[in-house]
């Protein structure tokens, strides 16, 4: 696309910008402001060990409340070709379950998403709720933002987990 541009800005010396992302929101499916996809976001970078992205360390700037505790058992690294990242944590309160976390580009979360976070419970998706919260991302795209989806799942305890258990996900929500 470069041929067809007629004129090119650059901020090279960050006199416009800083050259940092910042934290914007945190929105459930339904494009309400929601602590959960944040909190959930916010565990799933610490304790990933990849590349952060400078989406994540803003999202690791933010004072989150509710997110110590967690201890990570497995990961699913970022690929280019998932476009997402998971971890399997024992949350505080565990009561034998753990908890997969998922965050990455939101077609591909809520492709894979049956249902979604209203309130703690688990509502299952139907088409128009879906349209919903694809509408909630495509919104703050158009708004120039970079948006996480956020979704999660509990998951037996076992030795490894792996991409197959990204499914039957649990949409939080998203962080921009």
């Amino acid at each position: 696309d470069f041929g067809s541009i007629d004129v090119l800005c650059s901020d090279k010396t960050g006199t416009l910008t800083s050259g940092e992302m910042q934290f914007r929101q945190s929105l459930d499916a339904t494009g309400a402001e929601a602590q959960r996809p944040l909190t959930l976001a916010f565990v799933n970078s610490a304790l990933e060990t990849g590349v952060r992205s400078p989406l994540e360390t803003a999202l690791l700037q933010q004072a989150v409340d509710g997110t110590t505790g967690y201890r990570k058992v497995d990961e699913l690294p970022f690929d280019f070709e998932r476009r997402r990242l998971s971890v399997v944590v024992e949350p505080p309160d565990a009561a034998g379950r753990r908890l997969l976390i998922t965050k990455g580009a939101p077609e591909g979360v809520l492709a894979r998403s049956a249902a979604f976070d209203a309130g703690g419970r688990a509502v299952p998706f139907d088409g128009p709720t879906r349209e919903g919260a694809a509408a909630v991302h495509e919104r703050l795209s158009q708004d120039g933002l970079r948006v996480l989806a956020v979704a999660y799942r509990r998951v037996d305890d076992r030795a490894a987990y792996s991409r197959d258990d990204e499914t039957d996900l649990v949409l939080a929500g998203f962080v921009s």
